[in-house]
């Protein structure tokens, strides 16, 4: 089934609401014919959607391996850990994985 639900509020004030299927199924926007795994759209906008028959497929997340160091959100207010680990190491360890 199709689910309309409010999403949030732009800065301008303007309501956002999230429509995706709760099957997990693509949704299908009927102006334009494109497939979507969720669309969010302006209030009022009049979008409508229909549910495809295609299952979304979600890609497993590749393991880590054990004591492989994960950052962690910088908290404000702390000395930079030097040992801290770069989104580029973390995407270079993950590339070597597959």
């Amino acid at each position: 089934m199709i689910v309309t639900e409010y999403h949030s509020t732009r800065s301008d004030g303007v309501r956002l609401f999230i429509t995706y299927s709760d099957a997990d199924h693509y949704i299908i926007q009927d102006q334009t014919g494109i497939q979507y795994e969720s669309a969010i759209d302006v209030e009022h906008k009049g979008y409508t959607y229909t549910e495809s028959d295609e299952l979304i497929v979600h890609e497993p997340e590749p393991e880590l391996p054990e004591g492989f160091p994960v950052p962690q959100p910088e908290q404000s207010g702390e000395e930079e850990d030097p040992d801290e680990v770069t989104p580029e190491e973390v995407m270079e360890a993950l590339e070597e994985l597959l």
